[in-house]
């Protein structure tokens, strides 16, 4: 959408809200000032070799050896590079190369997902990946440099002050003890930021939010998101979206997700129709 200029095509949003399944307990939603969730980059990595057969293999430059040094160097990275105050991940979530076990491949591919938490620690990350496998290959004799696609990038997700603050006083209310303001940050990433940051002066603010449920037998990854309640996603997305215009009076600008048309439970306030219809799909 922003890519293919659509962004554009549509009036300036003065705040961008979202939400997402987070590791809370069941029936809580959180939200917090600054950093909530991290950048994510995903990169599609070739090293290349020279094919051979397997009976004569000093003929050859193995391209599997080369990877399997990279994965273990690019371990290294999240323990010898980046200050233990920080957070950062490497994962090579996929390694290929060949077709049969007795010929040397020409090339191996990796494919390899980065999580940092600051611009800063994202840089040297990114860098340290950049040099090591362009080392490996130097090191490894390879005929040429690799190549590196980018093929993902999700920006960190930043609550503004102001208006995540202002969120937390009417969740507060509303919720009780059910709303955590300070919810801890997560290394996962969201695809909302990019809302966001597109724009210079938008105002990115996120809500996360975990349904009530008792169901712990379907958990799964810590996240109980098999049975998503849509009632208590929506509820709180609507009261952001009220408290939001009464303050700002931008309620047809403000852009909103996982909005849906179900109604609130039975101990929920009734909407004033205006609200019905200002956040109706």
């Amino acid at each position: 959408m922003v890519d293919n200029a659509l962004y554009d095509k549509i009036p300036k949003p003065d705040v961008v809200l979202g939400q997402h399944v987070m590791p809370l307990r069941a029936g809580r939603v959180g939200n917090r000032v600054g950093t909530i969730m991290g950048a994510a980059d995903s990169f599609k990595v070739t090293l290349f070799g020279r094919a051979g057969h397997g009976s004569i293999p000093h003929r050859s430059i193995d391209p599997v050896v080369i990877a399997a040094n990279v994965v273990l160097r690019l371990q290294n990275i999240d323990s010898r590079e980046v200050n233990p105050a920080d957070i950062a991940v490497v994962t090579v979530g996929s390694v290929q190369a060949g077709q049969t076990e007795n010929i040397i491949a020409d090339r191996a591919v990796l494919k390899i997902k980065t999580r940092t938490t600051t611009p800063a620690t994202r840089d040297r990350v990114l860098a340290a990946i950049r040099r090591m496998k362009k080392a490996e290959c130097e090191a490894s004799n390879s005929p040429k440099e690799p190549l590196i696609e980018p093929t993902s990038r999700f920006p960190l997700t930043i609550n503004n002050k102001d208006t995540a603050s202002r969120l937390a006083s009417s969740f507060s209310e509303y919720f009780g003890e059910a709303f955590d303001p300070k919810t801890a940050p997560i290394n996962g990433s969201e695809d909302v930021s990019i809302l966001a940051t597109s724009r210079r002066d938008s105002v990115p603010s996120y809500i996360a939010s975990q349904d009530p449920l008792d169901l712990l037998k379907e958990v799964r990854l810590e996240l109980a998101y098999n049975n998503w309640n849509t009632s208590e996603g929506t509820l709180s997305i609507r009261k952001v979206i009220r408290q939001y215009s009464l303050v700002k009076g931008a309620l047809d600008r403000c852009i909103y997700r996982q909005a849906t048309k179900k109604q609130d439970g039975e101990k929920r306030q009734r909407l004033t129709p205006e609200e019905e219809q200002a956040i109706a799909i």
